[in-house]
């Protein structure tokens, strides 16, 4: 009879672990769904033609079709960038994903790579003759009437690329911080847990054999 009573008790506490369990996952399945994941943020500077680019210029990151833009310049000084890209609600981007970037009207040469948290290091480049341009879409014109137009002497252009050496990206360390709170919040169960279980054995045997 002792023993079937222990057996008993025992089972009593093993299934008070599973409710727990059962009740505090789906508070965790959906803080992940919910888009509770920390960004990831892209900085840099910015090169086209191996020349500053105009306070102003539009960069533009695009992740599975979903468009952000940013504009020069940064916090790091003339033509950087920092661009922070947080996935729409519903939307989840695995570690991995490819990141595109435009700046103003042309491709940068470098792609990004998306993880989740981190702060990212990356220097964008284009050129006006290599790059691909974005081509907009075409909007109906209006009939064009027969106005002689004067011919006229283009100008000639003066051209020049300053030589100024990029401006050096400031380290940081880059700590995936959606990782780290998925481990903080499992520690903290599993650390509730254990007071859970170490509370019921002491309430029934250790007490139990104390009492005369």
């Amino acid at each position: 009879m002792p023993r079937q009573e222990e057996r008993r008790q025992v089972r009593y506490i093993i299934l008070l672990i599973a409710i727990l369990c059962l009740a505090l996952s789906p508070t965790l399945v959906s803080a992940q769904e919910s888009g509770s994941l920390p960004p990831c943020r892209f900085y840099g500077a910015v090169r086209i033609d191996s020349a500053y680019v105009a306070d102003g210029t539009v960069i533009t990151a695009i992740v599975q079709g979903n468009t952000y833009t940013t504009t020069t310049p940064s916090i790091y000084g003339d033509s950087t960038y920092a661009i922070v890209i947080i996935p729409p609600e519903g939307t989840v981007y695995s570690d991995g994903a490819s990141v595109t970037f435009i700046i103003g009207n042309y491709y940068a040469f470098e792609t990004g790579i998306w993880e989740t948290g981190l702060n990212i290091p990356l220097n964008l480049t284009a050129s006006t003759t290599l790059s691909p341009t974005i081509t907009p879409s075409p909007t109906p014109l209006p009939a064009p009437t027969l106005t002689p137009v004067p011919t006229q002497t283009p100008s000639a252009e003066i051209t020049s690329t300053p030589t100024i050496p990029p401006t050096p990206a400031p380290p940081v360390t880059q700590i995936n911080k959606g990782r780290l709170t998925g481990v903080i919040i499992f520690g903290i169960i599993a650390i509730l847990l254990l007071a859970i279980l170490i509370y019921l054995v002491w309430r029934l045997f250790l007490r139990r054999e104390k009492q005369p």
